[in-house]
């Protein structure tokens, strides 16, 4: 009875265990996730299989990220993927510059932020040969991209790449931090696999203080076509680097001036100034007969069918159609829409009757 009592025991504690881990199993799988989301961001283990072979490659001691080039004194600034330090190094009519498919180049045609083996004598900072690095991939100048600093990527169209802990954020010929990057900028992007080693900030930014805006706040302020932000207190507006006309506009009232927006500068734009400089316009629409006229608003010709906007004060109006008579007038413009129709005159024909005394026939001729 004893060694029986014994064995069922013993079979009695086995089946307990077994049951206890079939329940951790159970427990463990439902936490387990297929990690679709993180690849997405991040890169997947085909990703990781590229880092690793680049790195356990020959040439991964002699990449590196064209930082800055110096044409007048023959030197770049090189930082190397595989210690992540910006060496200056110097070359000579000797250097040996290459594209990624061998093409002979010069120092001036590589672009700052691409990928290069760069090869020198041992012990000294002289470059013997650069070339673009042949399984590197650009993307060249965009300007439509959503950048995440915090989790260290970038989606440029429907692909999201990792950017590189150590990548290189170039700006002007130096390096920044990744937050110094803006959605309006202008980008170029390199990259091995699905990981970011650069970005080179082709088109930079600005910032422009608005100040004395009482009278447009609700209205809208526009920097070229691209650029347009309804007018609020405080308010400071990024800008991208350039020249551009600065039009204000509340209701029908619009001002207008000139302004050059430096990279990494900030400004202030008297908004309130261009209250003065406000004009205030008026819509006018046109019914025109005939209806295939042709009209012209103070020399300048017009789809008739459109609703015109024009300044306040008086407009030539010409209207002209084969066979009528042209139709000329001053009009004035002072509410914000009018309705003006226009009926031409048919022009008028003058007839003169002949007889023919030779032949007794009425002959009838019609001018114009």
């Amino acid at each position: 009875m004893g060694k029986k009592h014994l064995i069922a025991v013993m079979l009695f504690s086995l089946a307990v265990l077994a049951l206890m881990g079939g329940c951790e199993n159970k427990k463990k799988k439902a936490t387990l996730t297929d990690g679709s989301s993180i690849a997405a961001l991040y890169g997947d283990k085909s990703d990781d299989d590229t880092k690793k072979k680049l790195k356990e490659s020959s040439v991964y001691e002699n990449l590196a990220v064209l930082v800055n080039a110096d044409t007048t004194n023959k030197e770049v600034s090189l930082k190397f993927l595989a210690t992540g330090k910006t060496e200056i190094m110097s070359y000579t009519g000797g250097t040996s510059v290459l594209s990624k498919y061998d093409n002979d180049l010069t120092m001036g045609q590589l672009d700052l932020g691409v990928i290069v083996e760069a090869y020198y004598k041992s012990g000294t900072q002289k470059l013997t040969e650069i070339k673009e690095y042949k399984d590197a991939w650009s993307i060249d100048k965009s300007n439509s991209f959503s950048l995440y600093a915090e989790d260290s990527a970038i989606k440029v169209g429907q692909t999201t790449y990792s950017i590189e802990e150590d990548a290189s954020i170039i700006s002007e010929g130096k390096l920044v931090k990744l937050d110094s990057i803006n959605p309006v900028d202008t980008l170029t992007i390199y990259g091995i696999g699905n990981a970011v080693y650069s970005i080179n900030i082709d088109l930079g930014h600005g910032f422009v203080e608005l100040e004395n805006q009482d009278y447009f706040i609700g209205g809208l302020i526009e920097f070229g076509p691209k650029i347009i932000k309804q007018i609020d207190a405080n308010m400071t507006v990024a800008v991208p680097e350039g020249s551009y006309t600065v039009t204000a506009t509340k209701g029908e009232t619009t001002g207008q001036t000139e302004i050059t927006v430096l990279r990494n500068e900030t400004q202030q734009l008297d908004v309130g100034a261009l209250q003065g400089e406000a004009v205030e316009k008026g819509s006018i629409k046109f019914s025109i007969e005939p209806a295939n006229a042709t009209l012209y608003v103070d020399g300048t010709k017009k789809n008739a069918n459109d609703i015109i906007s024009l300044s306040y004060g008086r407009h030539t109006v010409i209207v002209y159609c084969s066979g009528y008579k042209t139709y000329s007038e001053i009009i004035e413009i002072n509410s914000n829409y009018v309705d003006k129709a226009i009926t031409m005159t048919v022009q008028e024909t003058e007839s003169t009757t002949a007889k023919e005394t030779t032949t007794n026939k009425e002959t009838t001729t019609t001018k114009k």
